[in-house]
């Protein structure tokens, strides 16, 4: 059973009620000039008359709120369906003054506390899963499209020339290096260079022997050269397999290495400034920019590809370890007051383009609704309480009709 229907089952057990407390009033009136005349009976006559009066009068001013009562044709009824464009325009107007207004809607946002509701989402498993689900989707899509377009690649050259300009990069990079510095990019890096060292040397068996060579003296014999350059090549040849081993000393030595080069650039803040304005410098001076921006994303694409496919995925690693990252920084005051503030700026910024959009939209709906069924589903929805003023009344009426005969008896006047 939906809301609405549990709404009008309510509904119509209270005009029951109240029915029923009328018809009981009309049964105690007509009954009452059937008995023998006591004392008593003139004070019951008088209470049922007044309860029939005041629960009648009180379920016409209720029906006619929603209806013409008996479908009479009578001034001031029906009152819904013949004002619904000025109740539209005032709940509109209520909508505006109450929540659009910036102070309003401040102190909302600060009461719903964003911050703590973002971090609260994003610490559960599954809304983690569905957000990398749509970014992985996002992606391939992208992928999907092949080369990217020209103007498309030079806007975004000229966006990143914009930011590189303006923007402090080395907060950013600070939180990237070391995103990557825990992560598992150093073993991951140490393994593709032992890779790459091991692929260079069966690619050229004979390379270093020819530098062994060129570099010898003329009075040691060849076959000392070439027993030196062969030496010199399995030693290579063990270390780039030792390298790419996790279990050798090699294989920690290096990855402890990368990975400590990394913390050390995320905390040498000089380097960072001359990284960043050499970067800039040859972006703007280079007119191969554009092009490299498109090797990078291509490079990236492909590997981000490639990346999503594996079942120990990195950009997942990555993913995981920045949305921890973020839910710490969440629950700082700090962070967790700017990130409010940056919510409440933003809405109060957008408010006064959304305000009117907002008011319109709300009294054109009401207003496309049809009267009669705009007027059904406000009684729906509050008419269950009116039936008690029609209840009150006869109760009331019943009340006042007793007191006034028994204040009259007392005074000794007449009754009708």
């Amino acid at each position: 059973m939906s809301d609405d229907d549990a709404r009008l089952r309510h509904l119509r057990g209270k005009k029951r009620l109240a029915a029923a407390a009328l018809v009981l009033a009309a049964a105690i009136w007509a009954g009452v000039h059937f008995a023998p005349p006591t004392v008593w009976t003139g004070h019951v006559r008088a209470a049922a008359e007044a309860a029939l009066i005041g629960g009648l009068a009180d379920w016409f001013a209720v029906a006619a709120l929603f209806r013409r009562p008996l479908g009479l044709p009578l001034p001031h009824t029906n009152l819904i369906v013949a004002h619904q464009p000025a109740i539209a325009r005032g709940i509109a107007r209520y909508i505006e003054r109450e929540f659009l207004r910036s102070e309003a809607l401040v102190a909302q946002v600060q009461a719903a506390d964003f911050a703590a509701v973002l971090a609260r989402f994003l610490d559960r498993p599954e809304n983690r899963d569905r957000i990398f689900a749509e970014f992985r989707r996002a992606l391939r899509r992208l992928l999907a499209g092949g080369a990217v377009d020209r103007e498309i690649l030079a806007a975004v050259a000229d966006a990143v020339r914009r930011e590189m300009k303006s923007a402090d990069l080395r907060p950013g990079a600070r939180v990237v290096l070391r995103t990557l510095a825990d992560s598992g990019l150093p073993a991951a890096a140490v393994k593709r260079c032992a890779a790459l060292l091991a692929d260079w040397l069966a690619a050229n068996p004979d390379l270093i022997r020819d530098k062994v060579r060129e570099g010898s003296h003329w009075y040691l014999p060849k076959a000392f050269d070439d027993r030196l350059a062969a030496a010199f090549g399995r030693g290579l040849g063990d270390f780039a397999r030792a390298l790419g081993d996790e279990t050798t000393p090699e294989f920690a030595q290096m990855r402890d290495a990368v990975e400590g080069g990394l913390r050390r650039l995320e905390g040498d803040d000089r380097t960072l400034s001359r990284l960043f304005a050499a970067l800039r410098k040859w972006s703007g001076d280079n007119p191969e920019f554009p092009h490299a921006i498109g090797t990078v994303l291509g490079r990236l694409a492909a590997i981000a590809e490639k990346d999503l496919d594996a079942g120990d995925s990195r950009l997942r690693a990555i993913f995981e370890l920045l949305m921890r990252r973020l839910i710490e920084a969440l629950a700082t005051p700090r962070v967790r007051q700017r990130v409010n503030a940056g919510v409440a700026a933003f809405l109060v910024a957008r408010l006064g383009v959304w305000s009117d959009r907002i008011v319109g939209f709300v009294e054109a709906t009401l207003m496309a609704q049809d009267a009669r069924r705009f007027s059904d589903r406000i009684e729906v929805q509050v008419g269950a309480d009116l039936q008690y003023i029609r209840l009150n009344g006869t109760l009331i009426g019943a009340a006042i009709g007793a007191a006034l005969h028994f204040a009259a008896s007392l005074l000794g006047f007449s009754a009708p």
